[in-house]
C-alpha cells in the first residue's frame, strides 16, 4: 500500500520524486528523502532553479497534444448526456469532467507505467481548510496510490516562510464601499434587514446564492418592485448515504468507457486505470451528495415558505447540491436564474465548447452581458433554460473613475499567465512555457522601454516558490512590481496604457475603462477566436506573439510618447464601439432593470403554471 508521511527508511529508497515547491522539498530531504533521486516538477521555479537538477515532468506535452486533450474534454462532457439514465446525474458528471477533472488528467498525461511500480515519492503542500487543500495538494497522491512503493510527503502550507494566503485577497470594506454603487449598498442593507427581522416583500422574496455584480443590480430593481432579497446558503452534504451497489457498478463501468473512448490515447495504461478509479469515486461521491440534498432542500424550502419565495438568483457554483436545488425548485414552480460571470465564451473558442460551463445548462433562465454570449449559451447541448442578453452591470464601469494607485507608472502590464499547477484547467501549453513567454516579454520588451512600467501579477497564485517571472520583473530598473494583489478594478484609474493577453475576462475589464489597450494574442495560449481577433485588430492595438519580429514591433510601439499612443487610440474609437457592442456589452446603463423585467416575467409565467 502507498504510504503518507512515511518513515526515513522508506524515503531513503525512493528513485523518483515529484515536487512543486523547493522549500517543501528541502523539508522532505530533512525527513530522510533520498537526495540522489531524480526530481521532476511542473513548477517553473523548480525547473529553472540553478541549485538543483530538476526534470520538467510534462516536457513531452506539446501544444498540439494539450489542445487535443482540451477538445477531448469537450467531447467527454457532451458524451455524458443520456449516459447515466438520470438527467441531473448527466449534468453533474459533465460539469465535474469539464470543470474539475482536467487538473487530474493533466498530471496523468505525463506519467509512465514505471511510476506505478518503482519507488516514487510526491512532496506536496497541504492546506488548513478543504478549499485551500484542493488547490495546493497534488493529484499525484491519488493517481499513484496503487503503487505499493509510493510515498506521499505532506508539508502544511502555513509552515512555509511565505505566510500570505495564495488565494486572491479580500479588498477590505473601505475599498468595496468606494467601488460599490448605491444600488448595491441598498441591496445589502435590505438583505441584512430581511435576515434580522424576518421580513418579506409585498410581492414575496428573492433568494440569492453567491451573488455577482449583475445579480445584485437585478435584485435591487426587483426590491423596488416589492421583492425583498434573502440569502440562501448551499449546504454541502458530507455524510451522504451510499448508492446501491448496482448503481456503483454502473457508474464504474460508464467511467471506464469514458476514459477509454476519450482519454485512452493520451495516457499510459496504468494511468488510465487510475483515472477510471478516480472518476468513478468522484462521480459516486457527487451523485450521493445530490441524492441526499433533495430531502435537505425540501426542509429548507418548507422553512422559507412563509417568506413567499418567488425565484432564486445564482452565480455559478459547481456543487451537485445546486443541481438538487434546481430539481426541487422545478417541483415547486420556482425559477432558478443564473447570471454570466465574465466575458470569455464570446472571445475564446475553446471555452465556448464546454457546454456545462453555461448557466443555461443548470438554470431555467440565464442573463448574459451580450447577444453573442446568449447565442453561444443557447446553442449548448446541455441547455435547460433560455439565455437572454441584458448588458453589463453598472459596477463594471466604475474602475477607471474610482481606482487609483498614486505614483504608479503610465504603462501597466497585466499578467494573465495563471499557472495550472495542481488545480487549474488546461490552457494550451505547460506552465513552463507560460513562464518563458512572460519572461521573454519582460526581458525583450518591457525592460527596454523608455517609460516606467507597472507589472501587475495575477491576484492569486498556485505555486509558493518565488516565481521566475517576478524575479525577472524585479531585476529590471524601469519596472515596478505590484505586490498589492488587488483586483484590477480597484487600482486601474492611475494607468494610461494597459497591456493584456489571452482570451479570458481581463481584456473586457480593460476595454470598459476606456484606457488605451495593447492586447497580445498568443497562438498557443488561449488565442482570440477568429471573429474576436478581427474586431480586436480594428478596435485596439493587437500584437501577435507568434509573428516574426514580435518583440521588436511591440517595443517600438510602446516606446512612443504616451500622447501619441492616446491619439492613435482615439482614432480607433468607432471600431472599438463595435468591438464592445459585439463582444462585451451593447449598453452602459440599465442592465439591472432589464434583467428585473425578465425575471418578473418568469415569476408571473411560473405562477400561472401553478394555478
Amino acid at each position: 500500500m502507498a504510504s503518507v508521511t512515511p518513515d526515513a527508511r522508506a524515503l531513503s529508497g525512493v528513485e523518483v520524486i515529484y515536487a512543486d515547491s523547493k522549500e517543501a522539498l528541502m523539508r522532505a530531504y530533512a525527513q530522510g528523502l533520498n537526495r540522489d533521486a531524480e526530481v521532476r516538477s511542473t513548477s517553473p521555479a523548480l525547473i529553472l532553479d540553478a541549485e538543483r537538477s530538476v526534470v520538467q515532468a510534462d516536457r513531452l506535452l506539446t501544444h498540439h497534444k494539450i489542445k487535443a486533450l482540451e477538445h477531448a474534454f469537450a467531447l467527454m462532457g457532451r458524451d455524458c448526456k443520456g449516459l447515466f439514465a438520470n438527467e441531473d446525474w448527466d449534468l453533474i458528471a459533465s460539469r465535474f469532467i469539464t470543470l474539475e477533472f482536467q487538473a487530474v488528467v493533466g498530471k496523468a498525461a505525463f506519467l509512465e507505467d514505471a511510476d506505478f511500480s518503482r519507488p516514487t515519492a510526491a512532496v506536496t503542500l497541504s492546506g488548513e481548510d478543504p478549499y485551500l487543500d484542493s488547490i495546493v495538494r497534488s493529484p499525484l497522491l491519488r493517481l499513484l496510490s496503487d503503487n505499493p512503493d509510493f510515498h506521499a510527503v505532506l508539508i502544511p502550507i502555513d509552515s512555509l516562510s511565505r505566510h500570505d494566503d495564495p488565494r486572491q485577497p479580500d479588498p477590505g470594506l473601505y475599498r468595496r464601499l468606494r467601488f460599490t454603487s448605491l444600488a448595491t449598498i441598498l441591496f445589502r442593507l435590505s438583505e441584512r434587514l430581511t435576515a434580522r427581522f424576518g421580513l418579506r416583500g409585498p410581492n414575496g422574496t428573492i433568494l440569492m446564492i453567491r451573488d455577482n455584480e449583475l445579480s445584485k443590480e437585478t435584485a435591487f430593481h426587483l426590491m423596488l418592485r416589492g421583492y425583498l432579497p434573502r440569502q440562501l446558503e448551499i449546504t454541502r452534504v458530507d455524510e451522504a448515504p451510499a448508492l446501491p451497489q448496482d448503481r456503483v457498478d454502473s457508474v464504474a463501468e460508464v467511467s471506464g468507457r469514458l476514459i477509454e473512448d476519450r482519454l485512452g490515447e493520451f495516457v499510459c495504461a496504468r494511468a488510465g486505470q487510475a483515472l477510471v478509479r478516480i472518476l468513478s469515486e468522484d462521480l459516486i461521491d457527487r451523485f450521493e451528495r445530490y441524492s441526499a440534498s433533495l430531502d435537505l432542500w425540501d426542509r429548507k424550502l418548507d422553512a422559507l415558505a412563509r417568506y413567499g419565495p418567488r425565484a432564486v438568483l445564482t452565480n455559478r457554483i459547481n456543487d451537485p447540491e445546486l443541481i438538487g436545488l434546481h430539481a426541487k425548485l422545478k417541483s415547486r414552480g420556482l425559477p432558478l436564474v443564473g447570471f454570466q460571470h465574465g466575458v470569455t465564451v464570446e472571445i475564446n473558442r475553446h471555452m465556448r465548447e464546454l457546454d456545462a460551463h453555461y448557466e443555461s445548462a443548470f438554470c431555467d433562465l440565464e442573463l448574459t452581458f451580450n447577444e453573442r454570449a446568449a447565442a453561444c449559451s443557447n446553442a449548448n447541448v446541455l441547455r435547460r433554460g433560455k439565455a437572454i442578453s441584458v448588458g453589463l452591470p453598472a459596477e463594471y464601469f466604475r474602475g477607471a473613475k474610482k481606482g487609483r494607485l498614486p505614483g504608479s507608472p503610465p504603462i501597466w502590464f497585466l499578467n494573465t499567465a495563471f499557472y495550472v499547477a495542481n488545480h487549474g484547467q488546461l490552457e494550451g501549453t505547460t506552465d513552463r512555457e507560460k513562464c518563458r513567454h512572460e519572461i521573454d516579454i519582460i526581458v525583450k520588451v518591457l525592460s527596454r522601454l523608455n517609460h516606467q512600467v507597472l507589472y501587475k501579477p495575477y491576484p492569486g497564485r498556485r505555486f509558493e516558490d518565488l516565481d521566475p517571472i517576478e524575479a525577472a520583473a524585479l531585476s529590471a530598473e524601469n519596472i515596478l512590481y505590484y505586490r498589492g494583489r488587488l483586483d484590477l478594478r480597484y487600482v486601474v484609474g492611475s494607468a494610461r496604457v494597459l497591456i493584456s493577453s489571452r482570451s479570458f475576462s481581463t481584456p473586457s475589464w480593460c476595454l470598459v475603462t476606456g484606457l488605451p489597450l495593447v492586447h497580445i494574442d498568443i497562438p498557443e495560449q488561449e488565442p482570440l477566436s477568429p471573429s474576436a481577433r478581427k474586431a480586436f485588430e480594428a478596435g485596439v492595438f493587437l500584437f501577435d506573439s507568434g509573428e516574426r519580429g514580435f518583440h521588436g514591433k511591440l517595443r517600438d510601439f510602446l516606446n512612443q510618447p504616451i500622447e501619441v499612443i492616446e491619439e492613435e487610440w482615439h482614432a480607433k474609437a468607432e471600431a472599438r464601439t463595435d468591438l464592445i457592442g459585439q463582444f462585451v456589452s451593447a449598453t452602459r446603463l440599465g442592465a439591472g432593470g432589464r434583467a428585473a423585467d425578465i425575471v418578473e416575467d418568469a415569476i408571473r409565467a411560473y405562477g400561472a403554471m401553478k394555478q
